[in-house]
């Protein structure tokens, strides 16, 4: 009876150890996966930052890439307004001298 119950407390020290060790391997990975989680969370911030300033350089490309063709098309834009501008003045002054106005 005595050599079944020391058995038996050998058998449960053996399995409070075992416990207790695999508690602390949990605290350890648990410990660990909480820094890796940090350390993700701070590289998606970071990688954020870069999306936002990739893109505002992007932006800041395409306006400079597309500023000379805006200033061209300006340009082309004032000569079709002039264009417009003389034919209109010119229909109208030759309707008037059509009806008998003159200048």
């Amino acid at each position: 009876m005595e050599n079944e119950e020391q058995n038996d407390t050998k058998i449960i020290n053996y399995r409070l150890t075992n416990i207790e060790s695999t508690l602390a391997e949990l605290k350890t990975v648990i410990v660990e996966n909480k820094l890796q989680e940090k350390e993700i969370r701070d590289i998606k911030e970071k990688l954020i930052e870069c999306l936002q300033a990739f893109n505002a350089h992007d932006k800041r490309l395409r306006q400079l890439e597309l500023q000379p063709i805006q200033n061209k098309a300006d340009r082309w834009q004032q000569i079709v307004d002039m264009v417009f501008k003389t034919v209109i003045a010119g229909a109208i002054g030759f309707v008037a001298v059509k009806f008998g106005l003159k200048a």
